[in-house]
C-alpha cells in the first residue's frame, strides 16, 4: 500500500499543484505536532486528549488518502471513545511509523526544484475541447 494516493489527492484538490504543496507542508508540520500531543495524552493517561488528537490526525491524513495513518488513528480514536482505553506501545509505534512514511512521501514534493505538475493524461478534458464532442 502506498503511503499516499497522489492521483486522487491531486484530483480532490482540483489539480491545483500549489495547493497540494501547501497541504503537504501543512501535513509535515501539523501531523508531527499532533503526534507529539497524542503521545503526551498517552503519557498523561488522558483518554480525551488521545481521542481528540487521533481524530485530528485522521482528518489530516485523509486529505492525502494516507490509509495507514487514517486506519491507525481511527482505531486509536475508537478505542479511546468506546472502550475508554489508551493505545498500547505497539499501536503508538505503528502510528508513528505510518506518519513518518507519509511525511517522507510528501517531502519528495516539497524538495523538487521544478513546479509540481500532474501527468497530462490525468487532467480533465472540458467538453468540446479535444473530446470529440461539439
Amino acid at each position: 500500500m502506498a503511503a499516499i494516493d497522489y492521483q486522487s489527492t491531486l484530483e480532490r484538490f482540483g489539480f491545483d499543484t500549489e495547493l497540494f504543496v501547501e497541504m503537504a507542508a501543512m501535513f509535515q508540520k501539523d501531523a508531527l505536532s499532533r503526534l507529539a500531543l497524542l503521545e503526551r495524552g498517552v503519557a498523561e493517561r488522558s483518554v480525551r486528549a488521545v481521542a481528540q488528537e487521533s481524530h485530528a490526525l485522521r482528518g489530516i491524513a485523509a486529505a492525502f488518502d494516507a490509509r495507514r495513518v487514517v486506519d491507525a488513528a481511527a482505531s486509536i480514536e475508537s478505542q479511546a471513545l468506546v472502550a475508554k482505553e489508551l493505545p498500547d506501545r505497539l499501536r503508538m509505534q505503528e502510528m508513528r511509523a505510518a506518519i513518518e512514511e507519509v511525511a517522507a512521501a510528501l517531502s519528495v514534493y516539497l524538495t523538487r526544484p521544478e513546479p509540481l505538475r500532474p501527468p497530462i493524461s490525468s487532467l480533465p478534458t472540458p467538453h468540446g475541447v479535444g473530446s470529440g464532442v461539439s
